[in-house]
């Protein structure tokens, strides 16, 4: 037991006493999202009792309606902090902020949440105007986007004529090219930039909740639908609405999201009332939409509403020129991230050239991370990469130098040429040389000089 676990053994008491009288809400959960403790401070945000709370999994009271708490969900999935702005079944607006906290093996042990009141007002009408409602992950409002290729120059140059327009945009590549960042690019350099910005991945919402999710719910829609729920849509209201991976949304849900897009209006599940919605699609997916369009999988009409303009991300192995400087930024980021000056060698640097990144800028992130983190040095070298990089994108380094097996035979060769030139007899040549007639006669042969 380390220093701070006896403290907070030693001190549980005095703890739990301070955090019942904050203002804020406190939840501790464990690595699946149980709940291991709640404050006080709960029961004016929620309406609940923290006691009543211990032990239920916080995934499971989100798609019950307790609270469309995001953050939660991206901690569990990325290992990283998540924020939101979510609505409490008792219709309170909160910002919410989730901390992991790791063990030794790079999983995470904890989850630490904090929420407050993100109005004055606490019993706020949900149909106020929603400002900076999500982010899926806090890292894309901050990622620098490095770039030499010429693809990717052309990319980047047409973001601005492409924000300053409402048409629908939908982004192509396959996963780790940067789909998410040059959403989130758009979205900065348009007029909405100051509006909302909500991410939904269309592959993590399961099916049978995935309408009520974008379109939200009335009381009484469905059992246990015992307060009613503004989605994720009309939370962006006025914003830009981001559908990640969005050739994997069920097909029934299509048509209602294209009479979203052509009316602009939506209405909730179980509702009766149009409401209307001011909102820009981006759209990306992985898949060959063409494909799925034609194996009646994705709807055409809908497929033409979302395609009006098209950008095409191409994998990391067709634009070489990105990996070094990506190296170089992601070595600045993780440098600074874990308090290092770390460096990478030469031989390094020709396997991450080398390697065809099927995981793109992603993987190429991952496996920096994967070096600074595991290597005790100053260099990191070939064997802090993964196995499958080093086995085979590791080529031997080209120099001018010959072995030394060569430059011995080519300084035997001019030795011996020059002697006999001078000389002409094999005993006096071995004679000068030190050597046997026997051993002057065979490297004579050898070299060709007879």
């Amino acid at each position: 037991m380390d220093e701070l676990e006896r403290f907070l053994l030693e001190n549980k008491d005095t703890l739990k006493e301070l955090a019942n009288n904050v203002d804020f809400s406190i939840w501790i959960n464990n690595g699946k999202g149980d709940i291991l403790f709640a404050n006080n401070a709960i029961i004016s945000m929620y309406g609940e009792e923290p006691k009543s709370l211990i032990g239920h999994n916080i995934i499971s009271l989100a798609d019950n309606g307790f609270v469309t708490d995001q953050a939660l969900v991206e901690t569990l999935r990325t290992k990283k902090i998540a924020y939101t702005l979510s609505l409490s079944k008792t219709g309170n607006k909160l910002s919410l902020a989730s901390y992991p906290l790791m063990d030794f093996n790079n999983k995470i042990k904890y989850i630490i949440g904090i929420g407050k009141f993100a109005e004055a007002t606490k019993n706020a009408s949900q149909k106020e105007k929603k400002k900076n409602v999500i982010t899926e992950m806090d890292e894309i409002k901050t990622k620098e986007f490095v770039v030499a290729s010429e693809q990717m120059n052309v990319i980047m140059e047409s973001l601005p004529r492409v924000a300053k327009s409402e048409a629908t945009v939908m982004i192509l590549g396959e996963t780790g090219v940067g789909k998410d960042g040059i959403a989130y690019q758009i979205h900065k350099l348009s007029p909405r930039a100051n509006e909302p910005y909500m991410i939904i991945n269309c592959a993590t919402i399961p099916e049978n909740l995935i309408e009520s999710e974008l379109f939200g719910y009335e009381k009484g829609a469905f059992t246990n639908a015992t307060t009613s729920k503004m989605g994720l849509l009309e939370m962006a209201n006025n914003g830009t609405i981001f559908l990640d991976e969005v050739g994997d949304m069920p097909y029934s849900v299509q048509i209602k999201l294209l009479r979203c897009i052509q009316n602009r209006q939506i209405m909730r599940v179980g509702g009766t009332k149009m409401r209307d919605l001011n909102v820009r699609f981006i759209t990306a997916t992985n898949q060959p939409m063409e494909n799925l369009v034609s194996e009646g999988k994705f709807r055409e009409d809908l497929y033409y509403r979302l395609n009006v303009i098209k950008l095409h991300i191409p994998p990391l192995r067709e634009r070489t020129n990105d990996i070094l400087p990506l190296v170089k930024h992601f070595m600045v980021v993780f440098n600074k991230k874990y308090n290092t000056s770390k460096h990478l060698s030469r031989a390094v640097l020709r396997c991450l050239q080398g390697y065809s990144w099927p995981g793109n800028v992603r993987e190429l992130e991952n496996t920096i991370e994967h070096a600074v983190v595991l290597c005790p040095y100053a260099i990191i070298g070939t064997e802090f990469l993964p196995s499958y990089i080093t086995e085979q994108q590791c080529p031997p380094e080209k120099t001018n130098f010959p072995t030394l097996k060569e430059a011995v035979e080519q300084s035997e060769k001019k030795l011996l040429s020059d002697v006999m030139r001078q000389y002409s007899s094999t005993r006096r040549a071995a004679e000068i040389l030190g050597c046997n007639q026997a051993t002057v006669v065979r490297k004579l042969q050898k070299y060709g000089l007879v």
